[in-house]
């Protein structure tokens, strides 16, 4: 991990607040917290993106197209929450014709690409998680390869790297990146931007993607 990317805290806090977003979306954002997002969330990043325009520029310019996304619904934020909701369930959850965007890394890694949940994938996510002391929780149960969840393990080793001086933390984080997450979000952003009727999931998945790519260089 090049982490002279991420020298000052200023970065750091964008990175990790970025990586929040990212996770609070893909979880499923009650109607209330899109609404919240929407009018406030993205504006809080402002003193953090806009500040740096430099090594960061990428993801700064995406952090601000899914701003631009929002304020383009000003005039009716209720009703693109509810069609924001509407599409969750539609792309993640149940669909009459099968869910075409699974939130699972095992339905989109080589070989297991028929929606298996629970595989390969899933096994070696639960054997990170074990190995440093985390605990899948909350009412959904979700599978450990979801994508909040690998979200969450990532903001662990990258902010324990970070406050501890923890070097080992930090290449943790960017092997786990490089070999296994970006990947399959790369195919994630892809079928988004084929099936994403409000455009928050599509743009949110840019914006992942980006910052994956930052973390693996």
């Amino acid at each position: 991990m090049n982490d002279s990317m991420f020298s000052d805290e200023t970065s750091r806090l964008f990175l990790l607040c970025t990586i929040e977003l990212s996770t609070a979306v893909f979880r499923g954002l009650a109607d209330t917290d899109c609404l919240a997002l929407c009018e406030d969330g993205l504006a809080d990043l402002h003193p953090l993106y806009k500040a740096d325009k430099g090594n960061l520029a990428e993801l700064c310019e995406k952090i601000a197209e899914l701003e631009q996304l929002c304020d383009s619904h000003a005039e009716d934020r209720s009703g693109f929450c509810q069609l924001c909701s509407t599409e969750y369930v539609r792309l993640f959850v149940s669909n009459r014709e099968g869910v075409p965007v699974p939130l699972y890394a095992s339905c989109h890694t080589a070989g297991h690409r028929d929606h298996q949940v629970m595989a390969a994938p899933a096994l070696a996510m639960q054997q990170r998680l074990n190995a440093v002391g985390l605990k899948t929780s909350g009412e959904s149960n979700e599978p450990p390869d979801h994508i909040s969840i690998q979200l969450e393990y990532l903001y662990y080793l990258l902010s324990t790297g970070w406050r501890d001086h923890d070097e080992t933390a930090l290449e943790n984080a960017a092997d786990f990146v490089r070999n296994d997450m970006l990947p399959w979000v790369e195919e994630l952003k892809a079928k988004l931007e084929s099936h994403d009727r409000c455009g928050l999931y599509a743009g949110t998945a840019g914006v992942l993607t980006t910052l994956l790519k930052y973390v693996a260089a």
